[in-house]
């Protein structure tokens, strides 16, 4: 995040600081709820509406932008790095894999294939279903099999491999063994947790249940 007067510290210059101010969307009252002035770098602005705005050669605009995004780098790499959680979460990676997978493009398909890989391959078990992290050993959670279960539904119609099906298939019978609330719907069983939503594993089930039917053991 930057505030307006960090961007022009930085920058320097004061009309390349309002090009890059205007490119990046950095204004006086920013995004942060917790510091109003610190704004959220997105680019709203290219080189070509900055040259009309401005009434600048376009090449004279791309130059000014390249040197205050060099200028800018510069500040930041000397700025103490912000924490960033590297551990790989289960259902929030299955969130990614379900919407690369719906773009049914070759490069976002390859991606979203080759992080599911390794989940399978590493917090995948047929009876306990997903752990909450790859490489992990707890498990247990709704929304992971959930959201996995999802993911691979979504897999298997973009794949059609069989070991996606089974996946989907073992997980749908781990959410319906270990998650469904006996008053209907799903529910975590660890009493510090509150109930998920049943939106999505309902979801994913219904998807499911066409091909998978007679593996599932209940529904």
């Amino acid at each position: 995040t930057w505030t307006l007067d960090e961007l022009r510290a930085a920058v320097g210059d004061p009309d390349v600081a309002k090009l890059m101010a205007a490119h990046f969307g950095v204004r006086a009252h920013g995004d942060m709820h917790h510091d109003p002035a610190k704004c959220v770098l997105r680019v709203q602005a290219d080189a070509e509406a900055l040259a009309a705005a401005f009434k600048l050669p376009l090449e004279e605009a791309r130059a000014a932008l390249a040197e205050g995004a060099r200028r800018m780098r510069e500040a930041r790499a000397k700025r103490p790095a912000p924490f960033v959680d590297p551990i790989r979460y289960t259902s929030w990676n299955a969130m990614a894999i379900q919407a690369l997978l719906e773009m049914n493009e070759p490069e976002p398909d390859a991606l979203a294939l080759r992080a599911l890989d390794v989940f399978l391959a590493t917090a995948f078990d047929d009876a306990r279903g997903f752990a909450r992290t790859a490489g992990g050993s707890t498990f247990g959670l709704l929304d992971d099999n959930a959201q996995m279960l999802d993911a691979l539904v979504e897999a298997w119609s973009a794949t059609g491999e069989a070991r996606h099906l089974a996946a989907a298939v073992a997980t749908a019978n781990v959410l319906l063994d270990r998650f469904a609330h006996p008053a209907g719907g799903f529910a975590d069983r660890a009493p510090s947790l509150a109930p998920a939503s049943d939106a999505l594993p309902l979801q994913a089930l219904e998807r499911l249940w066409p091909v998978g039917e007679h593996h599932v053991e209940r529904a």
